[in-house]
């Protein structure tokens, strides 16, 4: 599933053109207090080279021309080998000053002492303007260890022609998914693809009032009864037929197929996943895909909050360098100029009222403004990657009917314990 994001597809429709095509940058010129700032920061950047890395070089080189006395040396690592390459970079004494890593990564670095506390640092002062979900994935151990970038959270796509043919409409909680879907079967098309992983099964255990930890109580919850009401309810959606049953070979690439090709009228994916959608035919017309909150149920719909983090490391030479490159790359105007080029759903809050909502990539970063905004934060411990691997693989049993919904929890949560500090409980 890995993700080239959304809206850099999107930059190459023809409309999109003049709007990403960069803008002016943050910036109104070198002010004093910024020239007395000096140093060098080795920046390694994540963002895709679709769109997005240029983008991410245009507002360092902005940076360049509002603080003069500070060298950025910029390096674009592909995402797929930062995690690895920085944790060596790291145990060899060659970390870079600044990385801009997955948000699920930030819990880790933290515990492993990779990462530079940023509690007391001007870049703490500015942290109600992000999204609270966005802000949480940088806090553990009761610190402040990043500052969130960009986000993302898994909506409620939908092909708004089929289901407008079927006499449907989009579903706003998962009781109307069951009932609409004879409608849409009827019409030549399944309503729902079902969750092709644990991450995407969250928005069901969400709406029933479940999820996966209590870090406080340093409870699992995975497997207490609303959490298995969520993993019930994609089953039966599947069992019904309302929902296509996952292929446990490649569900991701299958789903998406689907929905491109109008064969599924709605999935619960990223807004990484839509200039993919974009391709095909179903959605010639881009308009014709919809951005909407994930069903509700018990509690209202909600997904859980991805992303990207800034976050300076332990070891940085030129810290008050470093920071100052960081708050400028995560200003109100600069996530905006990422949001409006590259199409990076911005992590502050007062960034969305400031995109331009007319063009195609504008259009959609509006649309996710209310589903990133509902989403839930994920649980800020350092096993938080590992624990989605049994999770994972559970809920394949559950789908493929090896396991029941509680007995596939009930594993889910034995493996956690093998995982999690001891002083967590089931």
């Amino acid at each position: 599933m890995r993700r080239t994001h959304l809206l850099a597809v999107a930059c190459a429709l023809p409309l999109a053109l003049a709007s990403c095509s960069g803008g002016d940058a943050a910036t109104s010129g070198a002010s004093a207090s910024a020239a007395a700032i000096s140093g060098t920061v080795v920046f390694w950047d994540t963002t895709a080279p679709n769109g997005q890395s240029a983008a991410s070089q245009e507002l360092v080189n902005s940076f360049a021309q509002t603080y003069p006395n500070v060298n950025v040396e910029y390096t674009n690592i592909p995402a797929a080998e930062a995690e690895a390459k920085f944790v060596a970079a790291v145990q060899a004494g060659e970390a870079p000053d600044v990385i801009r890593a997955e948000a699920s990564w930030t819990p880790a670095f933290a515990a492993a002492g990779y990462l530079q506390p940023l509690d007391d640092t001007p870049l703490a002062d500015d942290a109600e303007a992000f999204l609270p979900a966005a802000l949480a994935s940088t806090k553990v151990i009761g610190q402040m260890w990043a500052v969130p970038q960009d986000v993302d959270a898994p909506a409620l796509l939908c092909n708004d022609a089929l289901l407008a043919k079927a006499g449907a409409t989009v579903p706003t909680t998962w009781a109307q998914v069951a009932e609409q879907a004879p409608k849409v079967t009827a019409a030549g098309a399944t309503m729902l693809y079902g969750p092709t992983s644990g991450l995407f099964v969250l928005p069901y255990i969400y709406a029933s009032g479940g999820n996966m930890l209590n870090t406080e109580d340093k409870k699992i919850l995975i497997n207490d009864p609303q959490s298995v009401a969520g993993f019930q309810t994609a089953l039966d959606l599947i069992a019904a037929g309302a929902a296509v049953r996952p292929n446990r070979n490649d569900a991701y690439t299958e789903q998406q197929a689907q929905f491109k090709e109008g064969r599924v009228a709605c999935v619960i994916n990223g807004a990484w996943s839509v200039g993919d959608a974009l391709t095909g035919p179903a959605f010639a017309d881009s308009t014709n895909l919809s951005v909407n909150l994930p069903p509700g149920g018990a509690e209202a719909g909600a997904s859980p909050m991805e992303g990207h983090n800034l976050a300076v490391s332990g070891g940085a030479q030129d810290k008050e360098a470093a920071y100052a490159f960081v708050g400028y790359l995560n200003s109100q105007a600069s996530q905006v100029q990422l949001a409006q080029a590259a199409g990076l759903l911005p992590a502050r809050q007062d960034a969305y009222t400031q995109v331009e909502s007319t063009t195609p990539t504008g259009r959609f970063v509006a649309l996710f403004a209310p589903v990133v905004q509902a989403a839930e934060p994920q649980p800020g411990v350092a096993e938080l990657r590992q624990l989605y691997v049994p999770m994972d693989e559970q809920w394949i049993k559950m789908y493929s009917g090896q396991a029941s919904a509680q007995d596939g929890a009930n594993a889910t949560a034995a493996a956690w314990l093998t995982l999690l500090p001891t002083d967590y409980t089931d």
